[in-house]
């Protein structure tokens, strides 16, 4: 019978085989270029600093257990959840032993088949401190204390939960795949370079298409001719952690990257079946390995000559250099050995590695079951206990990561910035507001939290980050500025690292940043654009009734024509697309772009853009399959019938887009920038200088703000 897995957490790596590949330090010791001290704060999560060497470490960690993902990106990020797993540990009075500390690290080393002593040196040689080993363990365990302390009294285990757990490990169903493979080579030193390409495929891959084409074009294995298809394989022929990877696969997924020795591999599963009379299934190998020449007639000899193993043995002349005969558990295989046997029957033989300018050629002689003691019914029952554990940890864990949804700058605090966000505040809008809060309006009540803390109820929530001085509204002061560009660095810091799931930006005055701290961005767009790390991005107002594109913003209408390339209004567009599919959730989005002259050229009477350069990059934008319309004339597309068929507006210049918004819905508009990896938004206002600290200043605008932030959140189901 065929069936559709549903996707499961993929197993964990396996480490034997890393520990045998050198690594390194250089690469991933050095730290950012603003960092001047190893032992640097990185960022602070409840008060506990993560330090550039932590991270150094722990990405130098996770290279040698060969885990996917960028080391860095995931260490940081897996520094940040130690961090809030401490803090909830802390809060609950828990604590881990030295007993169990030390029996967590042999079990961790005894998954290499070392001792923790010999582990230890095996890190050490790579440049890994003992610390690193021992706090990557010691905040496992004491999460794994954490979530029993707090769940296992809630997940009901029934005697036929266990009877069926019982009755799968004594009959478990035996398993077939049919997946498709892509090999990429990674010679000594090549490694990083194999692994990122490998990383970057399996996050553009998408469907058995898209993997056929890659495996022709990229992958060193033999079967990359056929699109790296491979026949149906027994699980069992597997080596377990690679077989658990495959299973957490949903049809048409592809794997993460699986590291082997001197390769990449990536998987996609095109189907599974099962068998439910099988009996267990769980195997041992044996092979004979031989050096041949790396020559196609010799080899076709040899496998002429060699009808089994001890034929295949004779061939290497009594060379005892030349050839091994092997009988191992499967997962004690090689990585890279077991896939290759994985995909043969008894005397079958494989030269598809290379050893030495030779051919490896592997016979496999046969395979046989071996039967484990059964489990106990105690043992099943702490297996099924875990297994629902482990589900509910990863919720409370995501509920400890994004409890402040909002993150809220405080703008020029001589603005109506910090007076708007305490109204939204007493309005019912949740958030954290980050500023120094001698700033906040007199009487107003506040509380400081920590990064990643939940603003819950009551006093309004302030992550506090203190200016040079007190602020005079109505009256910028140059000296306050590192402080409004810090905060919004924070800000940024700290919803890339997931303690919190969105920006929401007060006003800045550009000048009074200038002047104080070299500021030297046009506005808050380009800025956040710059900390994101990415090179463009499009800023769009919008209210309940209008969304609309400026394609050039902050510039003299004079040189608004030069300045509105082809590549500039295609990238715009493309980013409007991107945004509203990502951020709104609209499927197939409508766009209608304006035209740059009066009545869109009138057929180039009034200019030659419309024509010459817009209408041809709209039609062929529309020949793949994009929803976008025009151009336009300005003056007929902003009316109420005509915002009916479009979703956003793209115009050539900021007049053109905010004129038809501000009239609309003045008060209520919001600046959104898409193209960013997070959320950003922020009312569509000023500082307000002229109104600051009289207390009149309208809300309204930061309250929409702050909606559209959760709901674009909501739209990226993040």
């Amino acid at each position: 019978m065929r069936f559709s897995v549903l996707k499961r957490q993929a197993a964990a790596t396996a480490i034997g085989l890393a520990l045998v590949v050198p690594i390194t330090t250089a690469s991933v010791m050095m730290a950012p270029a603003w960092a001047q001290d190893l032992f640097a704060p990185r960022l602070y999560v409840n008060d506990r600093a993560i330090t550039e060497y932590e991270v150094a470490q722990r990405a130098l960690f996770l290279r040698v257990l060969r885990a996917p993902g960028n080391p860095e990106e995931e260490a940081l990020k897996a520094l940040i959840e130690d961090r809030l797993r401490q803090t909830e540990a802390e809060r609950l009075d828990i604590t881990v032993t030295e007993k169990d500390l030390t029996d967590g690290l042999a079990e961790f080393a005894g998954r290499a088949n070392l001792t923790t002593e010999q582990f230890v040196g095996e890190l050490t040689k790579a440049g890994i401190a003992p610390e690193t080993f021992r706090d990557f363990v010691s905040a496992g365990l004491l999460w794994r204390q954490v979530v029993r302390g707090k769940f296992l009294g809630q997940v009901p285990i029934s005697e036929a939960d266990v009877d069926r757990a019982l009755e799968a490990s004594a009959r478990p169903k035996a398993l077939q795949v049919l997946a498709s493979e892509l090999v990429i080579p990674a010679p000594q030193g090549q490694e990083e370079a194999a692994m990122a390409q490998a990383q970057e495929l399996s996050d553009s891959l998408s469907g058995e298409a898209d993997f056929a084409a890659a495996a022709r074009k990229y992958s060193a294995a033999p079967t990359a001719g056929a699109g790296g298809r491979l026949d149906w394989l027994p699980l069992s022929n597997l080596p377990p952690a690679i077989g658990q990877k495959v299973l957490a696969l949903d049809t048409g997924e592809v794997s993460d990257p699986v590291a082997v020795p001197g390769a990449v591999v990536l998987f996609l599963l095109r189907d599974v079946a099962e068998d439910a009379s099988a009996e267990p299934v769980l195997v041992s190998v044996e092979w004979v390995e031989l050096l041949v020449p790396d020559d196609a007639a010799e080899i076709a000899r040899v496998r002429v000559a060699a009808d089994d193993c001890d034929m295949l043995q004779a061939e290497s002349g009594g060379q005892t250099d030349r050839v091994t005969l092997t009988k191992a558990a499967m997962g004690e295989v090689p990585g890279e050995v077991a896939l290759e046997l994985a995909k043969l029957d008894p005397n079958e033989t494989s030269v598809a590695l290379t050893r030495g300018g030779l051919r490896r050629m592997l016979m496999l002689c046969g395979r046989e079951a071996v039967q484990d003691p059964a489990p106990t019914r105690d043992q099943v029952r702490d297996q099924v206990i875990n297994q629902k554990l482990e589900g509910l940890a990863e919720g409370y864990l995501e509920e400890l990561r994004s409890a402040a949804t909002v993150l809220l700058t405080c703008g020029d605090p001589s603005g109506i910035g910090p007076e708007i966000a305490v109204k939204a505040w007493a309005a019912g809008e949740r958030f954290v507001w980050i500023g120094d809060p001698r700033h906040l309006p007199a009487g107003t009540e506040w509380r400081a939290v920590r990064d990643g803390e939940a603003f819950g109820d009551g006093a309004m929530a302030v992550l506090v980050q203190e200016f040079a001085g007190l602020a005079t509204p109505g009256q910028p002061d140059p000296a306050n500025a590192p402080g409004v560009v810090a905060v919004i660095e924070r800000a940024v810091r700290l919803v890339q690292a997931g303690l919190g799931s969105a920006v929401c930006t007060a006003p800045i005055n550009k000048k009074a940043l200038k002047d104080g701290a070299g500021f030297a961005f046009p506005g808050h767009t380009e800025f956040l654009a710059h900390l994101a790390g990415v090179g463009r991005v499009v800023m769009m107002l919008a209210c309940p009734g209008l969304r609309v594109v400026p394609a050039t913003i902050h510039i003299p209408l004079s040189e608004v024509p030069a300045a509105l390339t082809e590549g500039l209004l295609e990238d715009t567009i493309r980013i409007t697309h991107a945004g509203l599919v990502r951020d709104f959730g609209i499927a197939s989005p409508r766009i209608a772009v304006a035209g740059l002259n009066p009545h869109a050229g009138e057929g180039g009477a009034m200019g030659w853009e419309d024509e010459r350069m817009i209408r041809p990059l709209l039609a062929r934008l529309a020949a793949e399959g994009l929803k976008v319309t025009g151009p336009w004339p300005a003056d007929t597309m902003f009316h109420a019938g005509a915002r009916k068929g479009y979703d956003a507006a793209v115009c050539a210049y900021h007049d053109q887009a905010l004129i038809p918004i501000k009239t609309i819905d003045f008060a209520g508009g919001v600046n959104v920038t898409l193209g960013l990896p997070f959320v950003r938004t922020s009312p569509d206002h000023g500082t307000a200088y002229d109104i600051a600290g009289r207390g009149v200043a309208d809300p309204s605008s930061l309250i929409a703000a702050l909606r559209m932030a959760r709901d674009m959140v909501a739209a990226r189901g993040v």
